[in-house]
């Protein structure tokens, strides 16, 4: 609660613990700590309901909680969908370093392109990524706007299938902070 009233506060907005944000906040924490064999987090809602304020509370505390332990230095590396599509056709470099990251958050998936060309070359940077971090089972939070039967829709039933099984759902369901 702490880390995602400072995620707000931060924002310069007033942090209002209403029972929707409790709630997302008590999955989330219930989840992290449960033996749960699911290796990510799916948030999926409307815009502006807390999804990215959720996920930047959750890395500041891993990132808090690991900053302690230097010899297992780890931490939550948070791109957009968007930026990763850039990676792929501009620096695919960093673009294979941040998919293999232990840790990753990718936020606002369904803003990417499906596909992107470059040099003649077709390529499917978040299916792609994706298809990686399910193989070796690495840490992996997405947030989205979109409902959870259009993953299939819009990338393919592949990945829908593999979010179902490596990913925790939580759907924010409530209205708009920033009304």
């Amino acid at each position: 609660m702490a880390a995602y009233k400072a995620e707000v506060e931060f924002r310069h907005r007033t942090f209002i613990p209403d029972d929707a944000t409790k709630q997302h906040i008590e999955e989330v924490a219930r989840w992290i700590t449960s033996n749960d064999s699911k290796f990510g987090i799916f948030i999926c809602g409307i815009c502006g309901n807390g999804k990215t304020t959720m996920v930047l509370a959750i890395r500041s505390i891993i990132n808090f909680l690991y900053e302690k332990d230097t010899a297992n230095a780890k931490a939550i590396c948070l791109v957009t969908a968007t930026e990763l599509c850039e990676m792929a056709k501009n620096n695919y470099e960093k673009y294979c370093n941040i998919m293999k990251y232990e840790m990753l958050a990718i936020d606002d998936m369904g803003k990417d392109a499906v596909e992107i060309l470059h040099y003649g070359n077709v390529s499917r940077p978040l299916i792609d990524l994706l298809s990686y971090r399910y193989d070796k089972q690495l840490f992996t939070i997405v947030t989205t706007n979109m409902p959870p039967n259009d993953i299939a829709k819009y990338y393919d039933e592949r990945i829908a299938d593999r979010f179902r099984e490596m990913m925790h759902s939580i759907a924010f369901e409530n209205e708009s902070y920033r009304i």
